[in-house]
């Protein structure tokens, strides 16, 4: 017992900090009254989602629910596997390393516990209890195996993700055989899933049918047994994959340089002065998740909506180019946010520190310029009747000058209301000011420079026509140029301890 008692400790301490540390952390970025509100909101959709799934459970056949819960199980594992998001914490295991954990393995089994402590895992756990109490399943016996099930069916939704993760971004910090291991499973994990859609039969062994048939009281033991044995493979499999990285001194995607593609440093090669911080600043965008999952999301979309629609006029282009800024609103609105824990590094440059403000707004003008192009691709497919040569140079003009307006805008409201944004986190910097007012400021330019173009274009001379889709972008251009420059180098001298102040997330 007392050796019991030794091993345990460390983990129950380490346990405790690490739950207190996130709790600080959520009050830093949210406040009590962040929190109380997300929590109310969340708690509202999952008793929403509870009475859908009653719904579900009284009115559908079995096959239908257990359908329902694959594709359920399926998104969710795309959702860890692509977004890094599956609703559980995640803890980097090499960060843990430095306590008195006596091994990989303990670190490991921590950080597996606590990912189960979640709000909305609790939430969602909460709607599948009330959902089988509703349907007239009340027992302690059903509600526990419900609750076992459901532990089951997240395990599996983490380890799944984890290792398709490792195979996909982390291989180069696997062995040869390790990384063939991980390969082999994701391909298992890919031939399961294709099959279900061809085999009805074989879906009912996916982990949501065996979670449904939990649910719906059809059977209680073989289920469970089943979720437990995958789990238990992919526990295996995890574990030594994690040990792997762990121990391999690479926590994240290789760097470019181990790359054949990229050798000698694509976007880092030749050049110096602006340039570097330049594409310093379009590489930081690329690695962020967040940015870059939007910037391939909103291109596909827009271009594959524009392209199946065939719209008739112009006013959906304008719309969608008006959508490809909203995307990023709160990171342009906060441009420092993302660098909050080394924003004193642009204090260090041996360029004025306005320079990395600069740079990281004109390349995020680059990641948006390319959504608006994918807005206007379609139409050399499929001509939009009814416009020439005139229409497209009025949505060039707006497409621009919106640009650098959210460039000013966006410079203005990252040095006055700055606030640290974390990159693990989907809704951290989504309330600040910026991201706030820009899509509405976006909106009042769209409303106000498509009726001014359509009546220059009607009713003034050609000369006015033309002179105002100069005019427009010309007066923007010359105040970023000009104007914004010196008072953006004047801020950040003035306020810069006040800066730092506001965008560090340890509280004095």
């Amino acid at each position: 017992m007392r050796l019991r008692t030794d091993v345990l400790q460390p983990m129950i301490r380490l346990g405790r900090l690490l739950l207190r540390e996130k709790w600080r952390k959520h009050l830093v970025q949210y406040g009590w009254t962040g929190c109380a509100s997300l929590g109310a909101v969340l708690a509202a959709l999952a008793w929403a989602a509870a009475a859908g799934l009653t719904q579900l459970l009284r009115h559908s056949p079995q096959v239908d629910v257990f359908a329902s819960l694959n594709q359920l199980w399926l998104f969710w594992v795309l959702a860890g596997v692509f977004l890094g998001r599956d609703l559980t914490w995640r803890i980097r295991i090499d960060r843990l390393m430095a306590f008195p954990l006596a091994g990989i393995h303990r670190a490991y089994a921590l950080c597996f516990l606590l990912s189960f402590a979640s709000f909305p895992l609790l939430l969602a756990l909460l709607a599948f209890e009330v959902a089988g109490w509703r349907i007239g399943r009340p027992s302690v016996a059903s509600n526990l195996a419900i609750l076992s099930a459901f532990g089951l069916l997240v395990a599996s939704i983490r380890l799944a993700g984890s290792i398709a993760r490792a195979s996909l971004l982390q291989s180069d910090a696997l062995p040869k055989g390790m990384r063939a291991v991980a390969c082999i499973l994701v391909f298992i994990l890919a031939g399961c899933i294709a099959l279900s859609f061809f085999h009805s039969g074989f879906a009912m062994y996916l982990p949501g049918a065996q979670f449904g048939l939990v649910l719906t009281g059809a059977s209680f033991s073989i289920p469970l047994l089943q979720l437990a044995g995958l789990v238990l493979l992919l526990t295996l499999a995890d574990s030594a994959i994690q040990r792997s990285i762990a121990f391999s001194g690479i926590t994240g995607p290789a760097a470019p340089e181990s790359r054949w593609l990229s050798r000698g440093s694509l976007l880092l090669a030749r050049g110096g002065g602006p340039a570097v911080l330049w594409r310093i600043s379009l590489m930081g965008w690329l690695r962020h998740r967040n940015a870059l999952m939007m910037l391939v999301f909103g291109s596909l979309y827009c271009f594959c909506f524009t392209y199946l629609t065939e719209p008739d006029g112009m006013l959906l282009f304008y719309a969608f180019c008006w959508m490809a800024l909203v995307y990023h609103a709160y990171l342009r609105g906060n441009l420092l946010g993302v660098d909050h824990e080394s924003v004193w590094l642009y204090y260090m440059f041996p360029q004025p520190a306005e320079h990395a403000l600069r740079q990281k707004n004109r390349t995020l003008s680059l990641l948006q310029a390319g959504m608006m192009a994918s807005v206007m691709l379609p139409a050399l497919f499929h001509p939009v009747p009814g416009t020439d040569a005139a229409s497209w140079l009025s949505l060039a003009s707006y497409a621009y000058s919106s640009l650098l307006l959210d460039e000013i805008l966006g410079s203005y409201f990252s040095l006055r209301y700055p606030d640290p944004i974390e990159r693990s986190s989907h809704f951290s910097g989504g309330m600040t000011a910026g991201a706030l007012t820009l899509p509405f400021v976006n909106l009042f330019f769209l409303a106000a420079f498509g009726p001014a173009a359509a009546w220059a274009r009607r009713f003034a001379p050609p000369a006015v026509f033309w002179l105002f889709l100069m005019v427009v972008p010309g007066a923007f251009h010359l105040m970023r140029s000009a104007v914004l420059p010196g008072w953006i180098r004047k801020t950040m001298l003035r306020d810069r301890e006040v800066l730092i102040s506001k965008l560090r997330v340890i509280s004095p």
